[in-house]
């Protein structure tokens, strides 16, 4: 506990899959400064970069929030504290009162139009500021943080593919008998619970790159002819960039992705990201979106 404490305590945007800073626990530590120092400092290998986000990536983070009426009380009587656990990972006894709470609070004011969470209108409301403050926004930090000290290249994605038959999100909103039922009885062709799905989420893009017969979840992932389209495209993104750097090194050669160009991020321009589908484009993040959550980020990290 104590252990976890500290981690809480002092970490940037706390989360279990993130590196950990521990010369607070050994001599013989791997990392001497926190990751976000390293990055400002430029004390890293200058290589290109890829990492993106998916369109509903908060789905991910929600699940136990509204998988619960005590939850979803919690979150109308207060969103301080649960909203502080579900964008910070911080348990109530360890928020900082004047930083954390602000950060919460200034996305709820920006992501809710009702003075209240409520259960009408307020689920998209909540995936969005989820999702956006622990991805998008974290994203965009690191990118930001990059670019102080380095001109290599970014490359910026945005997962925009629902899968026809299961996905990430329906791993995470329907119950375990209602995926299994989701599962077997798409079988015989018979599609349920679609109309509960709630988007698409963090990780979906994973069933593009691992083989279905690793996994029974994955194998019913890809299941028609445009999933296994999405599927090669975003592998050829992948191949490409571990062999070249590039990941569209190979258009104009490869029918997969005919003449795409992938273009990076840029220090005067970083809102460009491809959005990935069965017809992958650039596109841009929306200018108030992304430039609220510069604000926000800065007030809260600087």
């Amino acid at each position: 506990n104590k252990v976890r404490q500290k981690l809480s305590s002092s970490s940037f945007l706390i989360n279990p899959w993130a590196p950990v800073m521990d010369s607070k626990f050994t001599d013989k530590s791997f990392f001497s400064e926190s990751q976000l120092e390293t990055i400002k400092t430029g004390e890293f290998n200058k290589m290109p970069i890829l990492m993106g986000t998916s369109r509903h990536s908060g789905i991910a983070l929600i699940s136990e929030a509204i998988g619960s009426e005590d939850n979803k009380d919690r979150l109308r009587r207060d969103w301080t504290v649960l909203g502080g656990e579900l964008i910070l990972n911080r348990p109530e006894n360890i928020l900082r009162p004047q930083e954390d709470l602000q950060f919460v609070n200034t996305l709820k004011k920006f992501y809710f139009d009702q003075e209240e969470f409520t259960e009408d209108g307020g689920f998209d409301q909540l995936i969005n500021a989820v999702g956006d403050a622990v991805f998008l926004g974290a994203n965009d930090y690191f990118i930001k943080a990059v670019h102080g000290g380095s001109a290599q290249p970014i490359y910026l994605y945005n997962f925009d593919h629902m899968y026809s038959n299961i996905s990430g999100g329906d791993v995470f909103s329907l119950s375990t008998i209602q995926l299994i039922l989701k599962l077997f009885l798409s079988k015989i062709g018979i599609k349920m619970f679609n109309d509960k799905r709630p988007g698409i989420s963090h990780w979906d893009e994973l069933f593009c790159i691992f083989s279905g017969n690793d996994s029974f979840l994955f194998k019913h992932s890809i299941s028609n002819q445009v999933d296994q389209k999405v599927a090669n495209i975003f592998t050829s993104f992948i191949i490409n960039f571990a062999s070249s750097g590039n990941p569209t090194s190979s258009s104009g050669i490869n029918e997969i992705l005919g003449d795409l160009e992938w273009e990076f991020t840029k220090k005067e321009n970083d809102k460009k990201f491809l959005s990935v589908s069965s017809s992958p484009e650039m596109q841009e993040f929306d200018s108030e979106q992304i430039n609220f959550l510069k604000d926000a980020f800065k007030k809260r990290y600087s």
